[in-house]
């Protein structure tokens, strides 16, 4: 392969639930994403973000470039898609799929507000209904590194990154609080990475940058994109702490 040719593309769309989707509640009055097909469209008044922005990662150079065109598929012959993930971000809570939900029916596709023992039973296989083809919705979970790096997905065991250093803001910047370190790992000094790193899926820590732009200023995601992913390294936007 050429060695001026981007290691890869990606694309980052606005996404959210249908005006005319009925609402979907776990029993204890949780949000819950939506799962029958349709329910989650590309927003039409996106603002500060295009509605389809491509993006390309130079592996010469190692920067960011806007390619201007809805698919990258357009432009480069050749090209398979490696993974896609849908984020919804309420009351606290990041929720994950592991596919473009636009596209795709979520679990057993049901819009009705079931309780939670009764998804978790319907949707562990999806074989409850026909077309039942892709896992349920989950939050975004983390596996604990030796060393004191996290490693980021969705159905993972950990609820919580495992630790942070003292220099460093991203955490603040990119997740709630309630996926922060327990106390006792957090703002650690004298330590140096991967102790409080952070890694995983792509497209997921992609989906994070995305959803910490602001959705009134436009261009703002491609901003956010520039000053992250610099050189070799992810950088915070603001101080350029290494993550």
């Amino acid at each position: 392969m050429d060695q001026h040719l981007p290691l890869f593309f990606f694309t980052i769309r606005e996404v959210r639930v249908h005006s005319a989707a009925p609402p979907r509640h776990s029993s204890s009055g949780q949000w819950r994403p939506p799962r029958p097909a349709g329910h989650s469209i590309l927003d039409p008044d996106a603002e500060g973000y295009h509605h389809t922005t491509s993006y390309s990662y130079n592996t010469a150079t190692h920067t960011i470039f806007d390619l201007r065109t809805p698919d990258p598929r357009d432009q480069f012959e050749g090209l398979q898609q490696c993974r896609a993930v849908t984020l919804y971000f309420e009351g606290a809570t990041i929720w994950c799929i592991g596919v473009d939900a636009t596209q795709h029916i979520i679990g057993n596709g049901r819009p009705a507000n079931l309780p939670d023992e009764d998804d978790d039973d319907e949707d562990a296989d999806g074989s409850d209904d026909e077309g039942a083809a892709e896992t349920d919705w989950q939050p975004i979970h983390f596996n604990h590194i030796a060393g004191g790096s996290t490693q980021i997905d969705y159905g993972l065991e950990q609820t919580r990154l495992f630790a942070s250093r003292n220099d460093q803001t991203w955490q603040d910047m990119l997740l709630p609080t309630g996926y922060r370190p327990i106390a006792h790992r957090r703002n650690i000094p004298n330590r140096v990475p991967p102790y409080g790193s952070l890694s995983g899926n792509l497209a997921i820590l992609l989906g994070l940058v995305a959803l910490t732009a602001d959705p009134d200023e436009a261009y703002h995601v491609h901003m956010m994109l520039q000053h992250c992913i610099q050189g070799q390294n992810w950088q915070t936007p603001l101080n350029n702490n290494g993550c």
